[in-house]
């Protein structure tokens, strides 16, 4: 982790001790706790602290910790009980799992003494080195400073992020303050230009976090570790932490504000139309087998009988569009979309498929579709298990 602000706390346990010391615990434990600090692992090499789980012992108490370069991650390790000093040394994360999962006894023992860790399951044993564990930033400091800005469910915050993170830009050096998703107002922002996203989580009104899209995985990770159970989430200047009980993930605080774009959530549509979602999915994935691989793009026209018409510029070379129809389950004021001059319009079948995804194969999809003299866009919104989805997928030129 190279964030400064993150190597203002230094552990205050020395790592050398003055003579061996001895942490024994469960398998079960050990396995549990390294599976939450695993989040914060980077890679797989011997030599790089980034790739080391660091074990810092106080009082008796020992906390299995691990950092790379925007995402950290801590555990306790529960039940485990220590003879000798207060230490911190380090393993290699790629070795401790693979010799987690070859040891067949309920209990396990680490000996700790001059840079070397000793392994013990059962009768056998093995040595691994440490690095040096000074070196590695702890962030407790950081961690002290922080405020609880929400207190949340765990398993729906994962909904909402897992949505919003659809339609982050990856774009990080062209346009960095899309590359994330953001909490204005209890309300996820994300956007990649095509499509627009807002998610209404209950219990957001008073959090600000701003995580880069790349770093949602990690967090999504614990949350699904956590399921039903709350989560505290706290925030610093710099940092955002996600604790639950004596287990955390935190991700640094990406440096550029989301862009204020309008909220037209609750605008009325010029004109709307409802499918079945698996009915929509079928016609895309059926029209795309004629498109040219590199076209991502479906046209929707509405045909006399106000059915959907999906449509692809055909790869054969042909003038005649491939198409299927989709039957809508009811319309409103689709005269206007004629009215104001409009044939088709052209989507992203890439984000069509992203906002579909979530949809049942029985449930309906509520379509608005706007315009204006420059270009329109298609509004999708649907509340379900209490999270408020929101999106818009501008039409393509």
């Amino acid at each position: 982790m190279s964030d400064a602000d993150l190597t203002s706390a230094s552990s205050t346990v020395p790592d050398v001790g003055t003579g061996p010391t001895v942490v024994t615990v469960t398998r079960e434990a050990l396995k549990n706790a390294l599976t939450v600090a695993a989040i914060g692992i980077d890679g797989g090499d011997d030599y790089k602290l980034g790739t080391h789980y660091v074990f810092r012992i106080v009082s008796g108490a020992v906390e299995v910790l691990a950092a790379s370069t925007r995402v950290f991650a801590s555990a306790m390790l529960e039940g485990a009980t220590v003879t000798g000093s207060d230490v911190n040394f380090t393993l290699p994360g790629w070795r401790l799992r693979s010799w987690l999962d070859t040891a067949k006894e309920d209990t396990v023992k680490f000996e700790y003494a001059n840079a070397l860790v000793k392994l013990h399951s059962g009768s056998r044993k093995g040595n691994m080195a440490s690095l040096d564990a000074s070196q590695f930033p702890f962030w407790d400091q950081t961690l002290a400073g922080a405020k609880v800005t929400a207190t949340v469910n765990a398993k729906t915050l994962f909904g909402g992020l897992d949505y919003a993170k659809r339609f982050v830009s990856t774009a990080d050096t062209r346009t960095p303050n899309l590359c994330e998703v953001e909490c204005r107002d209890g309300l996820l922002h994300a956007t990649d230009v095509t499509a627009f996203s807002l998610v209404e989580v209950p219990g957001l009104t008073g959090m600000t976090i701003r995580i880069n899209g790349k770093d949602v995985s990690a967090v999504n990770v614990f949350l699904s570790i956590v399921g039903d159970d709350p989560v505290e989430v706290l925030e610093s200047d710099k940092c955002q932490f996600f604790r639950a009980g004596t287990r955390m993930v935190g991700v640094t605080r990406w440096l550029y504000p989301f862009p204020a774009l309008k909220n037209n959530r609750d605008d009325a549509p010029k004109c709307a139309f409802t499918v079945k979602a698996q009915a929509l999915r079928d016609a895309i994935a059926y029209v795309s087998t004629f498109a040219k691989k590199v076209d991502t793009s479906v046209y929707f026209s509405f045909d006399d009988d106000d059915a959907l018409v999906v449509s692809v510029a055909s790869a054969s070379g042909s003038n005649e569009r491939d198409s299927d129809v989709v039957p809508c389950l009811k319309t409103s004021t689709m005269e206007a979309f004629a009215e104001a001059g409009h044939k088709e319009f052209k989507l992203s079948s890439e984000h069509l498929v992203e906002v579909l995804s979530p949809y049942g194969d029985d449930a309906d999809v509520d379509v608005g579709v706007f315009w204006s003299k420059k270009n329109g866009y298609i509004r999708v919104r649907e509340v379900r298990d209490g999270i408020d989805y929101y999106t818009v997928i501008v039409w393509s030129k």
